[in-house]
């Protein structure tokens, strides 16, 4: 199914009229799913239209996200960001330096970022540049590598601030334009390279630029797009509407379908693949060992030179190096099923349900023997990291020392725990809950299988386990027998944010009987679209994953199947809401209600529950 993305150049800080211009853009030719900001999002400085817009006084009609451009974020707004986990207003998320995001329309994006760190670009009376180097372009490109013929794999759109260089090679357009690219990156080229977008998207030059579509390295074709930021005096156009299905939804036929004016790639005659050994540590610019899908051609034109070797005459798909890489290592373990011989993205297990069967020759990562799982390990108090620092914070959504906290919601407050409606909740009754330990605890997986140090009294774990299963079973039994519903309960833990640790909270939401049979299958098929896995808890307490209670005693485990998969925090609740047939509902900020509907809301929920702790 096609959805509508609306794309802009820098905004600058110009809020009011920008997103008075996209609510007209959107009635006109939306509705969009979503727009992208691939430019500088923020003014020099933190003036008032910045004011009206974290207070959310600027209305805004279509989730709006944004990368960083060539400057680096204020102070207050990188911690107004850090501390929302990317949200800086209503509808407004920024996404970051770099890494990939999947719409809810199963619209691959890779996003990049600022400006080449070893770019010559005089920058020396200019403070708070972005930059991003090397690893970032390698953490961008590992996730695809041995996949690109996977069309699940294949990158729809292509977002970076800068330009690649001979991105004007072959184009008759950029002639007649005479458009200049002389600031374009080699790192830009190789990035679009290697992923082939099927768009490319960019705006450092701040002019409009639409680039005959040109050949990939892939089975499709690219098309780039330069966009000039908002209000420019040139009245250089500065937003890009588009109509795209994606890629791993869409039949080869028309994937291949090739447009009347395309051209050959502008990168080849360049030398993007010419990087010198003192640039890298590891003699080339990133690993390049990805299987491409099949393309025109044994042998590369002349001036190929393969990313791998550093050699010509081959394809990198072809390059002997590259077939060394794709062996597993004897020593390589598969994390899924604790097996040498194949890797992750092959493992037979990976479908599987581990967390109440125990799939063959499962081995115990700790102590290296069958029969138990890694978090029922007799050795697990021995080899697993420390327990993370509980602190309070006095910022904490969750914390009830922090003044500010939603008290009104809180239905009851147990020793070491309490239950609270979750604001602006999925269901319309207030039959959404949160049960949230008093201690600012990370998460369960911290709880359960962290070692406790002998002076550590923070916080009886077994007591608030109890405690808060305990609630469950008032919960259950109430909405069993009252209403013929089950419970499903998940938490997201989105792991260590850089600052802080998040506060640990079980959502819990009772569902009608005659679906319940869904929601096992329906988590699984979700998570799959949302870059995850089955998994067990991870070894790793900073490391972020979904855990789903089913009501039939089973528990899911979800953990990340690429480090750069954008974390959804909404996945469990998303899951739901169209479990339910009320998608509408999946974003919580689209369910607020005045502040004395959820005082009434709340007393009808304690008059139900009568709950006695």
């Amino acid at each position: 199914m096609a959805t509508k993305i609306l794309v802009t150049g820098s905004i600058n800080g110009n809020f009011s009229c920008f997103f008075k211009k996209i609510k007209n853009l959107n009635k006109k030719y939306g509705p969009f799913e979503s727009l992208f900001c691939v430019g500088d999002f923020f003014s020099d400085e933190l003036n008032s239209e910045y004011k009206n817009l974290i207070q959310n006084q600027i209305d805004i009609d279509i989730p709006t996200y944004f990368i960083k451009g060539k400057k680096e974020f204020k102070e207050e707004t990188f911690q107004l960001i850090e501390k929302n986990g990317g949200e800086l207003c209503n509808n407004v998320i920024c996404l970051g330096h770099h890494g990939v995001y999947n719409t809810s329309q199963e619209i691959k994006i890779v996003y990049l970022g600022g400006i080449n760190s070893n770019s010559n670009q005089n920058t020396e009376n200019e403070e708070n540049i972005c930059y991003y180097n090397q690893k970032d372009i390698e953490g961008l490109t590992k996730p695809y590598i041995n996949n690109m013929d996977k069309k699940e794999n294949l990158v729809d759109i292509l977002l970076t601030y800068e330009w690649p260089s001979n991105i004007t090679n072959n184009s008759q357009q950029a002639k007649i334009l005479n458009i200049d690219n002389s600031s374009g990156q080699n790192e830009i080229a190789t990035l679009n390279m290697e992923l082939s977008p099927r768009y490319h998207f960019a705006a450092s030059e701040n002019v409009f630029f639409e680039r005959e579509p040109f050949k990939n390295q892939a089975e499709h074709h690219t098309r780039f797009i330069s966009l000039g930021s908002f209000g420019n005096s040139k009245k250089e156009r500065w937003f890009y509407a588009m109509n795209i299905s994606p890629l791993s939804k869409t039949l080869f036929e028309t994937i291949n379908k090739t447009p009347a004016n395309i051209t050959t790639t502008p990168f080849i005659d360049s030398n993007i693949q010419k990087r010198s050994l003192e640039d890298n540590d590891n003699g080339y610019f990133f690993d390049q060992s990805s299987k491409r899908v099949k393309t025109d051609g044994n042998v590369p034109p002349q001036g190929y030179v393969c990313n791998i070797c550093n050699q010509p005459g081959h394809w990198i798909k072809n390059c002997p190096e590259a077939q060394k890489k794709k062996k597993v290592p004897e020593s390589y373990i598969c994390r899924i099923c604790n097996n040498p011989g194949h890797w992750i993205t092959d493992c037979p297990e990976k479908n599987k349900n581990k967390n109440n069967n125990l799939p063959n020759n499962y081995v115990c990562r700790i102590c290296n023997r069958p029969g138990h799982h890694i978090r029922d390990c007799p050795e697990n108090k021995n080899k697993r990291g420390k327990r993370i620092k509980i602190q309070e914070d006095d910022q904490c959504w969750f914390c009830l020392s922090n003044p500010n906290v939603t008290k009104h919601l809180i239905v009851s407050i147990g020793d070491e725990s309490y239950l609270a409606l979750a604001k602006g909740g999925l269901l319309e009754d207030g039959s959404h809950f949160l049960i949230i330990p008093i201690t600012h605890i990370p998460c369960q997986n911290n709880l359960v299988n962290a070692p406790t140090d002998n002076d550590d009294e923070e916080v009886d774990k077994d007591a608030l386990m109890a405690e808060m299963e305990k609630y469950k079973k008032i919960l259950r039994d109430y909405y069993g027998s009252h209403e013929n519903k089950k419970l499903v309960c998940f938490e997201v833990y989105g792991g260590f944010d850089g600052k802080r640790y998040r506060h640990m909270h079980i959502q819990v939401v009772p569902i009608p009987e005659n679906i319940e049979s869904k929601v096992e299958e329906s988590f699984i098929a979700d998570a799959e679209k949302n870059g995850l896995i089955l998994s067990d808890y991870p070894t790793d307490f900073h490391e972020a994953y979904i855990r789903v209670e089913l009501s039939n005693g089973k528990t899911l485990i979800f953990t990340k199947k690429e480090p750069n998969v954008r974390f959804n925090f909404q996945f469990g609740r998303t899951v739901l809401a169209n479990l339910l047939n009320i998608p509408k509902r999946a974003n919580w900020k689209h369910c607020t209600i005045p502040e004395e509907m959820e005082y009434q809301l709340t007393n009808n929920i304690k008059a139900k529950l009568q709950i006695d702790i």
